[in-house]
């Protein structure tokens, strides 16, 4: 027992409390300053992640939950034998023909963000330009599209508050495709058409049938060219039946989810 009290006084003495090296703090932030800069500096060295067809998978699934635009949207891509592609050294999305085969693909960027909402954004736009390839081309026809491209990206949890921003999760962004989205969003439909119209430079059904009437009552057509005006005509009449309709559908979307337009 004297042995080890003698070994403790021993052990004080040799480093009494006042001689201890006092802690340095100033020089431990500066340590883990440096260490995270340089984790940050091998992350943003590192390859980020391609996007893999899983992902793809994943968001199309989201798309079809419920009987909302989202499904439409892949009703209307199996109708016509649509398939998706990734493609790597591409940014964002585009549509693509392959001749030889009849078929149309939707491209996707590899470099896109593997997120359903990121990704849905992008199939939901190229997908609406075929959906209403069919319509003359009017400013009915641009806000159906964008009508189509913004529902989707709500649906998928999407908040217009946080444009430009489209996935907040990690504040990824898209200019033009945000721009799109505004041009429809906190808008009646009165007004969205006319912006969209601006925005676009086309004219609307109503115009285009007010221009050929007038035509067709000025002007010598030989009977040809008259049963063409007078096809016309009723072309741009049934598409303006189609955008009636359209509407209709839109205004009981519109009422069912106020709270995801509104946030």
């Amino acid at each position: 027992m004297r042995t080890l009290n003698a070994s403790l006084t021993l052990l004080l003495c040799a480093a009494p409390l006042s001689a201890q090296v006092p802690y340095d703090f100033e020089g431990a932030l500066a340590a883990l300053r440096s260490q995270a800069a340089e984790t940050e500096s091998a992350a943003k060295r590192r390859p980020a992640p391609r996007l893999e067809l899983k992902a793809v998978s994943a968001a199309l699934t989201a798309m079809d939950d419920g009987n909302e635009v989202g499904a439409l949207v892949l009703s209307a891509l199996r109708e016509r034998g649509v398939d998706i592609r990734i493609v790597p050294g591409m940014h964002g999305s585009s549509l693509q023909e392959d001749r030889e085969r009849g078929k149309t693909y939707i491209t996707l960027g590899d470099s896109l963000p593997p997120y359903p909402r990121i990704l849905a954004s992008y199939v939901a736009r190229e997908a609406s330009s075929l959906m209403f390839s069919d319509m003359p081309d009017c400013a009915e026809r641009e806000y159906m599209r964008r009508s189509v491209m913004a529902r989707v990206w709500l649906e998928l949890g999407g908040e217009p508050a946080a444009l430009p921003v489209i996935e907040p999760l990690i504040g990824y962004q898209d200019q033009a495709l945000a721009a799109d989205l505004r041009l429809w969003l906190g808008r009646d439909a009165q007004m969205a058409l006319q912006n969209i119209g601006e925005a676009t430079g086309a004219k609307t059904l109503p115009e285009l049938m007010s221009e050929d009437s007038a035509q067709m009552s000025e002007r010598f057509f030989t009977p040809e060219a008259l049963a063409e005006k007078r096809a016309r005509l009723k072309s741009l009449e049934e598409a303006n039946a189609r955008f009636t309709d359209f509407l209709m559908a839109e205004s009981l979307w519109r009422r069912s989810n106020a709270g995801r337009i509104g946030r």
